[in-house]
């Protein structure tokens, strides 16, 4: 088995998913970049590639007085008998107090925008 993501990350700076996202913010004339709501997705959910293209389901409500974005993620590496992985992951992340804010507020703008 191959060294840790953690081990083969550790030559990029503490901010480099700050970096990414700031450069992707302001490409297309500030307007962002067209995979822009799938890195926030990837950020917040730590989600594979392969689940992107599986599809993403996003939801914006509201519960117990709290604004709330719903994540619901297809898992990509489970099997039919359930001994491995998970079939979908559902995440709940309130407004302003994700662990990735300024992702979470791109997404829900870009929501917010496109119905």
């Amino acid at each position: 088995m191959g060294a840790s993501k953690k081990a083969q990350m550790g030559h990029l700076a503490d901010d480099w998913a700050d970096q990414v996202l700031q450069a992707a913010v302001a490409m297309n004339g500030g307007k962002g970049a067209a995979w822009l709501p799938a890195l926030c997705i990837c950020a917040l959910t730590g989600c594979r590639p392969a689940a992107l293209e599986l599809g993403i389901r996003l939801v914006s409500g509201e519960a117990k007085g709290m604004k709330l974005v719903q994540i619901t993620v297809q898992g990509t590496k489970h099997n039919k008998e359930g001994t491995r992985g998970q079939e979908k992951t559902t995440l709940f992340l309130e407004s302003g107090v994700s662990h990735r804010p300024k992702e979470l507020e791109i997404l829900e703008r870009l929501m917010a925008e496109n119905g």
